[in-house]
């Protein structure tokens, strides 16, 4: 709060009021002392004012970032955001993220979490939509279903690392499929 700033507002304020004896301007006046309230209180209010409009940017936010994070459906892929700072990244990189569905859209956003891929046409049906995603260069791993461990309706395999399968779900079309396939 400035001592300035309170000064100008009841400076605005005294110059509003309408001339007479009764009601004058002077700053050591008792009207002038009721008034420099009502002057703290606006600028205190110009104060927060200033603070939502700053805080309102999802490059800088800490106050706004779970609204951010509702209002952009995050996070996406589970909690992989830990600290406040991945979190505001995840919110900028998903406000400003591109609005198209190709290929190298994709392939860009994998290797903004470290995966290089390569996407290629997969079946030819009329009726479905698939691509085959190539991971190079990088292990994926392959669980298994082992008979000690997994129940009736579990996978007979799972290939694949959940933040890519998770970029890929978030990103592709929404009538088109995909399948991870090794090298």
């Amino acid at each position: 709060m400035s001592d300035h700033n309170e000064d100008a507002i009841l400076a605005s304020l005294l110059a509003l009021l309408p001339p007479g004896e009764a009601l004058t301007p002077d700053f050591e006046s008792e009207l002038a002392k009721v008034l420099r309230v009502t002057a703290r209180s606006i600028d205190r209010l110009e104060q927060l004012a200033e603070f939502v409009v700053e805080d309102a940017d999802p490059r800088v936010t800490t106050t706004f970032l779970e609204d951010w994070e509702r209002l952009l459906g995050l996070p996406e892929c589970g909690d992989l955001a830990e600290s406040t700072a991945e979190r505001r990244a995840a919110v900028v990189e998903k406000y400003t993220r591109a609005g198209d569905l190709t290929s190298a859209s994709l392939i860009e956003a994998a290797a903004t979490i470290g995966f290089e891929i390569t996407i290629a046409d997969g079946f030819a049906n009329p009726d479905e939509h698939y691509f085959d995603v190539t991971v190079v260069g990088a292990a994926l791993p392959i669980t298994y279903f082992r008979a000690s461990e997994s129940r009736s309706g579990d996978s007979l395999g799972t290939f694949g690392d959940d933040r890519l399968t998770c970029l890929l779900d978030a990103r592709k079309p929404a009538h088109v499929h995909y399948r991870l396939t090794l090298p």
